[in-house]
């Protein structure tokens, strides 16, 4: 089920969920415990499969001490989380064109 706020879709980023979680060094099994759920709905929610409601997603916010809007975000800000996860770096193709 997917959560809206004035008609739009809370856009929960699951590459961030993953990054934050990991960032803090947490298992699925203590983040779930953390947001008051089980282990399969965080890897449903990192896998992109499944969205957190906005409740579960401010307590993620404040387990994986990040602003709860940090889980919004489109870009992962670690440069070497976004390498180990296969993703461009902004500066790197705006410098190659």
């Amino acid at each position: 089920m997917l959560f809206t706020i004035c008609g739009r879709m809370i856009p929960f980023n699951s590459d961030v969920l993953r990054w934050a979680r990991e960032r803090v060094r947490l298992s699925p099994e203590t983040a779930a415990h953390g947001a008051g759920v089980t282990p399969d709905q965080i890897q449903k929610w990192e896998a992109g499969s499944a969205r957190p409601t906005i409740k579960q997603g401010r307590k993620l916010a404040h387990f994986y001490d990040v602003p709860f809007m940090e889980l919004l975000s489109q870009t992962i800000k670690d440069r070497k989380t976004r390498t180990r996860l296969g993703l461009q770096d902004a500066s790197r193709s705006r410098d190659s064109n």
